[in-house]
Parts: structure tokens; C-alpha cells; sequence
């Protein structure tokens, strides 16, 4: 028992009380207890305090257990965090500068701050590093490069249709076009969308891949986002004749 509960029974059973004894109740007015009654009380009050400190005791040890339990698990967070840099060749001084960079340009982005091309130095770091593979910012980085694609979409695509007239030969990509869908806008037909593709390949895989060249996504063929200039080529017959019979051609 600590020394403060050895003096808390000192006090209720060894100091001597007279007689007749005056208190106060819950309401402030005085009263009068005879000894045995006050000893009643007293011995109630004492086992009262005594179950208290056990109590606080207990609660002492339970803290410090969790403590001790909050410093391991530090340690073993602190192990994983240097096993997760290492699997992306980096310090932790190295992602705390990434981290920098990362959330500057996340803020950014979500403010809608500048044009996005104001952002193509920091998104390339960003993209090129492999620190962005970590758990604290995989999800975050895909979001903001969504968002990224969006402001592009909403800034420039105005601007590239001021400097490149729209003709046959030339398509502006708008927000829900896929190649099929602009086949049959441009020739008539869903199923010559490959002579699109073919047209346009190395570059749309060659601008896509600048944002993310670790993604297979971008060789995907629908994978275009508004902005995006494209060279509709003009089919003669025989290539139309081949496109239909690849494709099961349906008119």
C-alpha cells in the first residue's frame, strides 16, 4: 500500500475523537452523531478510500503498461516505414522532401491554382519517383492526377482551339469521346475506330506515358482525355474493304 493510503487508515482508526462529534450534512446544516454512529460512518468512509487507491493503483499500472506498449509499437512502426523506403530505394530524409514537393503540389491542384502546366516540372518529380508507390500516397496520387486531367480539359481545351482549326483531317478530343464513338462521328461507322488508333498511337502513347510511365493503362486505346489532337486519315477503298472485313463490319 502506498504511503498516503497507511495514512488515510492512520487518521480514521488511531487518532482519538471525542465523545459526541458535530458535522454538516448534504445541506450545509449541522448535526449531531453520537461516537458508535460516527465510527459507523468513519469505517465507510475508510473502506471507501481504501477500494479508491486500489482502484487508482490499477489504473497507474494499466497506464503504464500501455506505455510500454505504445513504445513498441513506435519501434515496430518505425521498422516498417524504414522497410517500406527500402523497397522504393529511399531515405526518410528523401521522402520527407518528396513529401514537400507531393503536398504543395496537391494543394495546388485542388485550389485550382495557375494552369497545369504551371505543375509539369513538380508532376514529372512526382511521377518519376517511386516513393509515390508508398501506401501514404498511391491513393492520393491517382486522385490528384484525375484531378489534374480535369483542370487540363477545362483550361486548355479552349486554348488548343484557338491555335488548330478543327477540319477533317484534325479532331479535338471532348470530354466522353472513345475512339469508336468518333469512327462513327467521322466515318460513319463504330467499326473503323483501328484507323484512328493507328493514325494516332505513337503519340498518344507517347504523351500519356510522360505522366505516368509506369501505368500499362496508356496503351490502351480509349485512353484519351480532352485536349488531345487527333489526325483523322482519309481511307481509300481498299483500306475501308480491309477495316470491314476485320471487323465484322456493321453499317
Amino acid at each position: 500500500m502506498k504511503l498516503y493510503g497507511i495514512l488515510i487508515i492512520f487518521f480514521f482508526t488511531v487518532l482519538p475523537f471525542p465523545a459526541i462529534v458535530f458535522c454538516q450534512d448534504d445541506d450545509g446544516d449541522e448535526i449531531k452523531m453520537s461516537l458508535p454512529e460516527w465510527h459507523l460512518k468513519r469505517d465507510q468512509y475508510a473502506v471507501s478510500a481504501i477500494k479508491l487507491l486500489e482502484k487508482i493503483e490499477k489504473l497507474d499500472s494499466l497506464i503504464d503498461s500501455l506505455k510500454k506498449v505504445k513504445t513498441e509499437s513506435d519501434k515496430i512502426i518505425l521498422n516498417c516505414d524504414s522497410d517500406l523506403y527500402a523497397l522504393v530505394g529511399a531515405t526518410k530524409e528523401q521522402v520527407n522532401f518528396f513529401r514537400k514537393t507531393f503536398e504543395k503540389t496537391e494543394r495546388n491542384i485542388n485550389n485550382k491554382k495557375g494552369t497545369p502546366s504551371d505543375y509539369t516540372d513538380e508532376m514529372n518529380e512526382i511521377t518519376n519517383s517511386k516513393i509515390r508507390c508508398l501506401p501514404e500516397f498511391r491513393d492520393r496520387f491517382l486522385v490528384m492526377k484525375s484531378k489534374l486531367e480535369l483542370n487540363y480539359a477545362d483550361n486548355n481545351v479552349h486554348e488548343v482551339k484557338k491555335e488548330i482549326v478543327e477540319t477533317n483531317d484534325i479532331y479535338i478530343v471532348r470530354k466522353g469521346d472513345y475512339l469508336s464513338k468518333i469512327a462513327e462521328l467521322k466515318y460513319g461507322s463504330k467499326s473503323f475506330w483501328p484507323a484512328i488508333w493507328e493514325a494516332n498511337k505513337d503519340d498518344i502513347i507517347k504523351e500519356n506515358l510522360l505522366t505516368d510511365p509506369y501505368d500499362d493503362i496508356y496503351f490502351n486505346p480509349n485512353f484519351i482525355y480532352p485536349g488531345q489532337v487527333l489526325k483523322i486519315p482519309v481511307l481509300t477503298d481498299e483500306q475501308i474493304d480491309l477495316l470491314k472485313k476485320k471487323r465484322n463490319y456493321k453499317n
